[in-house]
């Protein structure tokens, strides 16, 4: 049985990648590419770091370098789109939330270009039903911009933090969440070390088999 915290929602805010498609993108890689214009600190610990603060401690550090190192991570991000693939049933989230008219909507800190590559692809057309922020729009997670942004596009309809959840596999989703302070739910599609979550997941999905009962559940 659910929290009581999770009764009565609206509003869903998805990740992306890994949540919804599996894009095979290789973090550490993508991390590496911003450390090669980086000269501080221990290397092991900076890997340990999300991009969005790598790419802010970038920016503080080496302000010219931070162009060459955003148009590599999205060459870089381009190329992973082209191999993702949909995760079982994600596909059909947007017929079930409709069918218990909820709103909902995507948060993703991949560009709007690599977005593209998704929307494009006719096995990905599910993706076209989501209202959906990238990092263009809005500050990387676990920054909280995004979050409060979908919340306020959605505000004549009547939803607020108390009626909004965000389901993310990642750390970073789970803080964006404790930052932007809206309820979070895991969904658990590959291991992650939950020691760097600063909101424990109000429960965790690991697989969207049972969607539609637990949509049910916090309507």
């Amino acid at each position: 049985m659910l929290k009581n915290k999770l009764k009565n929602k609206k509003l869903i805010i998805f990740d992306l990648d890994d949540t919804l498609i599996i894009s095979h993108i290789n973090y550490q890689r993508l991390r590496e590419e911003v450390l090669k214009f980086l000269d501080i600190g221990s290397k092991d610990e900076l890997m340990k770091k999300p991009i969005s603060e790598l790419l802010n401690i970038l920016e503080a550090e080496n302000p010219s370098d931070i162009i060459k190192a955003l148009v590599k991570i999205k060459e870089l991000e381009n190329s992973y789109s082209n191999n993702a693939e949909i995760i079982e049933l994600a596909d059909t989230i947007p017929e079930i939330l409709n069918n218990y008219d909820f709103f909902y909507a995507i948060l993703t800190n991949n560009t709007r270009d690599s977005l593209k590559s998704y929307l494009n692809n006719p096995s990905f057309k599910f993706l076209k039903k989501f209202y959906i922020l990238t990092r263009d729009e809005a500050k990387m997670k676990p920054d909280p911009e995004g979050i409060i942004k979908i919340i306020h596009k959605f505000k004549n309809q009547g939803i607020i933090k108390e009626n909004s959840l965000y389901i993310g596999d990642s750390f970073i989703d789970a803080n964006a969440s404790f930052n932007a302070g809206i309820n979070f739910v895991h969904f658990h599609s590959r291991d992650v070390d939950l020691s760097q979550f600063r909101i424990k997941p109000e429960i965790v999905l690991r697989t969207w088999k049972n969607f539609e009962n637990f949509v049910v559940d916090i309507k």
